[in-house]
């Protein structure tokens, strides 16, 4: 399915051609329908995704191929107007959701995972330096706060928050609503 989706993508790019899409949308929370003119197909953390101007949100917006459920291509042509350019788009996100602000992030990862982590070019902005104990600490400018903060949850104990304030608040609240999910199963 997923490559038939990925053919009928590539040709609509390539024609600059609308496709109606039937989507199951977890930003909307329910199934939804738009046009869209679709500018740039990719693979990214595990799946493939399309990116394009959806008629119902007026926005450029990605979608998932997996929760596409029916997809129509159309007669009508879109034009090169808008320049997309995929890199500008994601600009400093974390991975794929820019949130309109730009964070200076400092972390710290404990001697365990440390050089597990430093082996990674994680972001583009990224800067690592060792700290006398074996832990490694990593910076990064990066534009929003939620995807960070999930992936930081994945190091669990190994990882300090150390700026900024905001960050750090999102992580703790994270961690204790998974505690008290699990706490009394």
């Amino acid at each position: 399915r997923c490559q038939i989706l990925f053919l009928a993508f590539s040709k609509a790019i390539h024609k600059k051609q609308k496709v109606k899409l039937t989507y199951d949308s977890p930003f909307d929370k329910k199934i939804i329908e738009t046009l869209l003119s679709p500018y740039h197909i990719m693979f990214r953390n595990r799946a493939w995704y399309v990116l394009g101007r959806s008629g119902l949100h007026k926005a450029v917006r990605t979608f998932n191929l997996g929760r596409i459920k029916l997809i129509k291509t159309t007669n009508i042509y879109f034009s090169d107007s808008d320049n997309f350019d995929v890199y500008e788009h994601f600009g400093k996100a974390w991975s794929m959701i820019p949130e309109g602000r730009i964070y200076d992030i400092k972390l710290r990862f404990l001697p365990r995972v440390a050089k597990n982590v430093s082996e990674v070019q994680w972001h583009s902005t990224q800067k690592s330096s060792w700290n006398e104990d074996g832990s490694v600490t990593l910076e990064f400018r990066v534009d929003g706060l939620e995807e960070i903060a999930w992936w930081i949850l994945g190091y669990g104990d190994q990882a300090q928050v150390l700026r900024p304030r905001a960050l750090r608040e999102i992580v703790i609240k994270k961690a204790q609503n998974f505690i008290e999910l699990n706490k009394n199963l």
